[in-house]
C-alpha cells in the first residue's frame, strides 16, 4: 500500500496541536521524502542506517534512561507489537549487538538501571546477547 494511500493528512493536521511535531519513523527508504511536506507542522525524522540504528535514535528522542528496559528480536515483529502493550521502551536486537549498540549502552549506563526484560526465547534472542545488555543478572 502506497503512503499516500494510508495518509490521511486532514486527520493528522486537525489532531496536531498548534506547534506540535510528528515524527517519521524511519529514512527515506522506508517513509518517504514526500510524506514530510504533506504534513503541516513541526517534522522529526528519526532514522539510522538500520532498524538497530533507528531504534537508538527513537530511544534517544523518548529520553529514556534508568527505567524498565523490554528486550526483543527486531528480526519480526510480534514479540515487540505484543510487548509494547506494557508500555515501556523496547530495545531491538538482532543475532548479536551491533557496534552502534554496544556503543549506545556503554555510554548510556543509565539506560539498563531499571528492570531488564528479555522478550522471547533464546530461539530470537541469544544468552550471549542477554547477558551483555543485562551485565549476567535477568
Amino acid at each position: 500500500m502506497e503512503v499516500k494511500a494510508m495518509l490521511n493528512r486532514k486527520d493528522i493536521n486537525s489532531n496536531l496541536a498548534s506547534g506540535g511535531t510528528v515524527y517519521i519513523v524511519g529514512g527515506t527508504g522506508a517513509v518517504p521524502a514526500a510524506l514530510d511536506q504533506k504534513i503541516n507542522g513541526k517534522v522529526q525524522r528519526l532514522a539510522g542506517s538500520n532498524r538497530y540504528a533507528t531504534n537508538i535514535e527513537v530511544l534517544k528522542e523518548a529520553g529514556v534512561e534508568g527505567e524498565d528496559l523490554l528486550i526483543a528480536s527486531g528480526k519480526g515483529f510480534a514479540d515487540a507489537l505484543s510487548a509494547s502493550a506494557a508500555k515501556k521502551p523496547i530495545f531491538l536486537v538482532g543475532a548479536a549487538l551491533t557496534a552502534d549498540q554496544k556503543s549506545y549502552l556503554d555510554t548510556n549506563a543509565k539506560i539498563t538501571s531499571g528492570k531488564i526484560y528479555i522478550i522471547g526465547g533464546t530461539g530470537v534472542i541469544s544468552d550471549a546477547t542477554a547477558e551483555r545488555i543485562t551485565g549476567g543478572t535477568e
